[in-house]
């Protein structure tokens, strides 16, 4: 297999769920549009419209479903994004390191990959503010060259005994488990939290289920293909009723 200097990015992996069809679209235009660049696409234009519409249609159906309907979107996404990988494979075989074929094609190129990717400098402006009971949002100023953002919520409690995956995609680790232990399955078992790691990739993260009268410590780091940088500088918040 070929490699290329510059290439498709695939940062359409983590785009917000409200771009994707959009982005889709626009692939789709500057492929299929352009059959002089892309006489040869692996895959028919219906059939690519076919598995956009498709994720758009479970997609309304989620939102308006609710859990039940988070099955079949998960697998249209899915569908989706293993097209649109096969698509940008085919773009850097066309495009032979040039840019400007990859920006024809809806795709965004790389940088040469003999550049040097610096790592992200430390976040700034680190807040963290109340919402509802229990609920803390962490934000940051926008770090240049970042590509995804982690962080981590400490309470002022000791290291929990158990640990499990929330509804957000959060590890979290409990405290005051039962004695027959954590609970198992998606779901962590009982207890305060005493630490959230956030592995989302936006700047804002948003922490519910937290315990009123509690202080939360709030970290948060930037990463890039360059690496990752140090931590923030620490800041608190007490959780209050509201």
């Amino acid at each position: 297999m070929a490699l290329y200097k510059i290439r498709c990015r695939l940062s359409y992996h983590y785009l917000k769920i409200a771009l994707i069809e959009i982005f889709a679209n626009t692939v789709r235009d500057g492929i299929f549009n352009n059959p002089s660049t892309f006489l040869t696409p692996p895959m028919p234009l219906m059939a690519f419209q076919a598995l956009i519409t498709d994720f758009a249609n479970k997609l309304s159906l989620f939102e308006s479903g609710g859990t039940a309907q988070l099955g079949p979107y998960r697998d249209a996404k899915k569908a989706l994004m293993l097209a649109l990988d096969v698509l940008s494979t085919y773009v850097n075989t066309e495009a032979n390191n040039n840019p400007n074929t990859i920006l024809l094609s809806g795709f965004e190129p790389t940088k040469s990959s003999s550049s040097k990717i610096n790592a992200p400098l430390q976040p700034q402006t680190v807040t963290l503010t109340r919402g509802l009971p229990g609920e803390l949002t962490a934000d940051c100023a926008k770090v240049t060259n970042a590509e995804s953002y982690g962080g981590l919520l400490v309470a002022n409690n000791p290291i929990p005994d158990g640990m499990g995956i929330n509804e957000l995609g959060q590890i979290v680790a409990f405290s005051n488990v039962s004695p027959a232990g954590p609970t198992p399955g998606p779901t962590p078992g009982p207890g305060s939290i005493q630490f959230i790691q956030d592995l989302n990739k936006a700047r804002r993260k948003k922490f519910t289920g937290l315990a009123v009268g509690t202080t939360y410590y709030f970290y948060m780091w930037a990463m890039n293909a360059g690496g990752v940088s140090p931590l923030s500088v620490v800041v608190s918040k007490k959780v209050v009723e509201g």
